[in-house]
């Protein structure tokens, strides 16, 4: 944008992205996801044992799930 700025064309960074969007010109980034699931492993696969229970009271049926945190390297 130096060169606007010698052009005396005064714009902001936004108001500069939507000229590039408006002129088709903004590239469309990809979203960096990381894989937590791999399906393609020698574990067993066990089956949905829940999926057609009926609870009959609170408590019954407990499920639990991975989380992911990024922790900084010691140092």
């Amino acid at each position: 944008m130096p060169e606007l700025k010698q052009s005396g064309i005064k714009i902001g960074r936004d108001k500069f992205f939507d000229v590039l969007r408006n002129n088709h010109l903004l590239i469309k980034s990809k979203r960096c996801r990381t894989k937590t699931t791999c399906s393609y492993h020698h574990f067993n696969r066990y089956k949905n044992v829940i999926e057609a229970a009926i609870p009959q009271r609170c408590n019954e049926i407990w499920v639990a799930d991975i989380t992911y945190l990024w922790l900084k390297p010691p140092g």
